[in-house]
């Protein structure tokens, strides 16, 4: 089957007949599944629900999100960042919700109280993340290679005329859930005993929205709410990830919604929204260098990329399509791995799940290659340091270079008497070679469009000369070349039995880079 029928059939699995049923019968009074409730959420508190979202809410499919960390493996360094997508999506939807009640108070005429377009932002911001994999972002770096991935994502975007650059792995399975006929037997279940205008829904238009993208010409900003530039999704993770860390995220939301207009078919933010919206920059760039980027979640989550690269490879492994890692979540993949049929695979899991983690040989940044360069005879400013850093990203270059440090490695345990063997948490014996060293780059910071959106310096109507990128008034860019020549990090991970050999290896591969 393709990926697509694969994942048509799973999502079949986690929207079960019996759930039309439930949805059906509440209406007669012989379930309390279908009314409108509220859900508890520790960060915006009570969250109204209409009776298709609640609906919707207690299905395998949505209660699946319940065991995908939002933040993977950052638990490791701040252990309160345990929350899941299931808790962000809830988020993400009060957030558009708030938005558009906020823009509804002038502009009545483009958003109606409760027609089919406040219900299509809903849903699209509920199901948005619904096609994550297990540990969120962290297993894409492997499955989105997958061939048939490749294959689903340009069936998507010539169907839902996306371009193909904005079809992500995980956008692309939510999009193929929504449009599967389980979903739309589901939701057809929900509108036909529903008092809102849920047939005015289309599912192609849900799933354009995760791409920021709409067929309506007469309210092209509306998906902007959820994939835009200050969108839903960001208002909510930067303020929830650094809350559930322990970091202090606070933003003024009321004084964000009160600024926020339309105008020429376009969101803007008027003058004095600034202050908010500069508290996002800072939370993006705080998160950025003391959580996303802390060493500890780093190493774990190299450790799981190499896991599941390496059981991929097997004759017998589960790991071989686009709809093997939709099926999975954080503990049933890190169960499966933990019973591999590679030793090698086995002790990451374990390691992952129990401790201890693989350790860090030499950490990399712009500031300490410099130092060493100057080791090394060499006149390197952080700017070089910051693009060597930018080379060590391409994947081919990372292949080859743990290669050459393994190998160097080896040599110096044989020369040190030191053996080459790794006694596996199950006692199997585990050679040491490329596969036990890791190149592990960090993203660099980025505002992730946030610069490009316009501040209206004055009035309360677009005008080309009165707005001003947020780039340009918050310094985004310097602030960037700041963090990326000063704080950007990386990391040479390995098991700890051979750490000071792959230090060693490491130095002499970076001289050999760097001359």
């Amino acid at each position: 089957m393709s990926a697509r029928q694969e994942i048509e059939e799973l999502t079949r699995r986690l929207l079960p007949r019996n759930a039309f049923a439930l949805a059906a019968g509440a209406r007669k009074g012989t379930a309390q599944i279908f009314r409108r409730r509220g859900m508890s959420d520790p960060v915006w508190g009570l969250i109204e629900l209409y009776p298709h979202e609640a609906a919707l809410m207690v299905t395998p499919l949505m209660r699946r999100l319940h065991n995908i960390r939002q933040t993977a493996f950052a638990f490791y360094a701040h252990p309160g960042a345990s929350h899941d997508r299931y808790l962000h999506s809830l988020g993400v939807m009060h957030q558009a919700t708030e938005m558009w009640y906020h823009l509804r108070r002038y502009h009545p005429e483009q958003l109606e109280e409760h027609g089919p377009h406040f219900f299509l932002l809903r849903l699209a911001a509920l199901l948005h993340d619904v096609g994550h994999g297990p540990f969120s972002h962290s297993s894409e770096g492997f499955f989105k290679f997958l061939p048939d991935l490749t294959d689903l994502r340009a069936e998507l975007a010539e169907e839902l005329s996306v371009p193909l650059y904005k079809v992500g792995a995980a956008e692309a399975i939510s999009a193929t859930i929504v449009l599967s006929p389980a979903f739309r037997e589901f939701f057809a279940a929900c509108a036909e005993h529903s008092e809102e205008p849920l047939g005015e829904v289309s599912c192609e238009e849900i799933a354009r929205f995760f791409f920021g993208l709409t067929a309506d010409p007469d309210r092209p900003w509306l998906p902007k709410l959820i994939s835009g530039s200050i969108d839903a999704d960001k208002l909510d993770y930067l303020h929830r990830d650094g809350d559930f860390a322990g970091l202090e995220t606070a933003v003024d939301m009321t004084r964000l919604y009160s600024n926020l207009r339309l105008s020429e078919n376009r969101l803007i933010v008027l003058r004095d929204g600034l202050s908010s919206v500069s508290d996002l920059a800072e939370n993006r760039f705080n998160l950025t260098a003391l959580m996303y980027s802390e060493p500890q979640s780093q190493v774990a989550e190299s450790m799981f990329q190499r896991a599941i690269k390496l059981d991929g490879k097997r004759a017998d492994t589960r790991l071989k399509s686009t709809a093997s890692y939709f099926e999975f979540d954080d503990a049933s993949i890190s169960a499966y791995l933990r019973s591999s049929g590679d030793p090698l695979v086995r002790d990451l899991a374990w390691r992952i799940q129990y401790g201890p983690l693989f350790s860090v040989a030499l950490t990399l940044s712009p500031p300490l290659l410099t130092r060493q360069a100057k080791r090394f005879g060499l006149e390197r400013d952080a700017a070089d340091c910051a693009a060597l850093m930018d080379r060590l990203r391409d994947r081919h270059l990372q292949t080859e270079l743990e290669a050459k440090i393994a190998h160097r490695a080896k040599e110096l345990l044989v020369e040190r008497s030191i053996s080459p063997i790794a006694q596996g948490f199950d006692g199997a014996a585990i050679s040491f070679d490329e596969r036990m060293v890791s190149i592990v780059i960090t993203k660099p910071l980025s505002f992730q469009e946030l610069g490009e959106e316009p501040i209206l310096v004055h009035g309360q109507e677009f005008a080309e000369e009165f707005a001003v990128p947020v780039n340009e008034l918050l310094a985004l860019e310097e602030r960037r070349l700041a963090y990326r020549q000063r704080l950007w990090r990386g990391f040479i991970v390995t098991h700890p039995d051979f750490m000071p050999s792959v230090r060693d290896a490491t130095l002499e591969v970076l001289h050999e880079l760097m001359a």
